[in-house]
């Protein structure tokens, strides 16, 4: 197609100007400016769920409101006039005014997590549960692969198989390996990050069905491998030796 000359051949760069990636304006918009590095105020607040000087519907492109509401339409305004007048409005009153479709609007933008409670509780449900865990470090990926994990058989209704490596202390005369803190101690190995244990995790999960594909992304966003068997240090989804497979389905124990 590249190396010869055809009719199917491509012999000239096309620039393309449009982006077709997404249908939604507003996530359009953003990822254009956070491309270029130019993201205003006026979206970073809404995708922290702070005060804004624009309605919920607002579209960066237009820099107008894409909602129905006439009373909308002039917020902005009103806003300005209400936050630089005296007294001054708070921002909890004057968000009532705006219509429904705004307020979904603004609540749909609002993605990154905060104290705010209705926030936390939109990650345990899609498209957050299945959605794939980017970060640039191994040891919050790692513990954040175990909370999603049992969020993940929770709402797929699967079972979590776990493994726990067993530490023994080199010394175990001392005195910091014996009763309650030594047990803690032992806890705090677990926790480890693999760089640090050889490049095995003191815990593991293993979700013992093969049709879990979407942990199973998850899993390969890790760099982890899937097979019929554990792999070393790993966790993911695959299917059980069928002796073992029997034995999960005929155990009636929760855990």
């Amino acid at each position: 197609m590249f190396w010869t000359r055809d009719e199917d051949s491509i012999q000239e760069t096309f620039k393309l100007t449009e982006s077709k990636r997404t249908s939604d304006k507003w996530l359009l918009a953003v990822l254009e400016a956070d491309r270029v590095g130019v993201e205003s105020w006026e979206m970073y607040c809404f995708t922290h769920g702070l005060p804004t000087k624009n309605p919920g519907s607002w579209n960066p492109s237009t820099d107008t409101v894409d909602c129905s509401s006439v009373v909308c339409k002039g917020l902005k305004v009103r806003w300005e006039q209400e936050t630089l007048g005296a007294p001054r409005v708070p921002w909890a009153d004057r968000s009532l005014l705006e219509c429904l479709e705004c307020k979904q609007e603004r609540r749909r933008r609002f993605n990154v997590i905060s104290l705010c409670q209705e926030n936390r509780e939109r990650l345990n449900v899609a498209p957050f549960t299945a959605a794939p865990y980017v970060h640039p470090f191994r040891y919050p990926s790692a513990h954040a692969q175990h909370l999603r994990a049992i969020g993940f058989a929770k709402e797929k209704k699967q079972r979590i198989l776990w493994t726990t490596a067993y530490d023994k202390p080199k010394v175990a005369g001392e005195a910091r390996f014996k009763g309650e803190k030594g047990e803690a101690l032992k806890e705090e190995w677990l926790q480890l990050p693999v760089g640090r244990t050889s490049g095995i995790p003191g815990l593991s999960h293993w979700l013992s069905t093969c049709q879990c594909a979407s942990q199973s992304a998850l899993t390969r966003m890790h760099g982890e491998r899937e097979s019929s068997r554990m792999p070393k240090g790993g966790s993911g989804a695959g299917s059980l030796f069928p002796r073992r497979r029997n034995v999960c389905r005929q155990s009636t124990n929760p855990k």
